[in-house]
C-alpha cells in the first residue's frame, strides 16, 4: 500500500532519521527543481515514502578506490 505524506509528515519523517530539514526547505526544493519527487493531488501536495527513501539513497556514498 502506498503512503502518502504532507511536507509536514515528510519533515516529521525525515527528523526521525537524523536529518533537520523544514517543511519550508521542502517547498523551496519544489520550486528549485530538488528534493524528493512528489505528485500533487487537485491543490495539495504529497510525497510517497517511496520518493523519499529514493531520494535519500541517491546521496549514498561510493566506496572509494583506496578503501578496497
Amino acid at each position: 500500500m502506498t503512503i502518502y505524506m504532507t511536507d509536514h509528515e515528510v519533515s516529521a519523517y525525515l527528523h526521525n532519521l537524523g536529518l533537520e530539514i523544514k517543511r519550508s526547505t521542502l517547498q523551496q526544493w519544489r520550486h528549485t527543481g530538488g528534493g524528493p519527487s512528489y505528485i500533487k493531488i487537485k491543490s495539495k501536495v504529497r510525497y510517497t515514502q517511496e520518493s523519499v527513501d529514493a531520494w535519500l539513497n541517491s546521496f549514498k556514498l561510493q566506496k572509494s578506490t583506496s578503501e578496497e
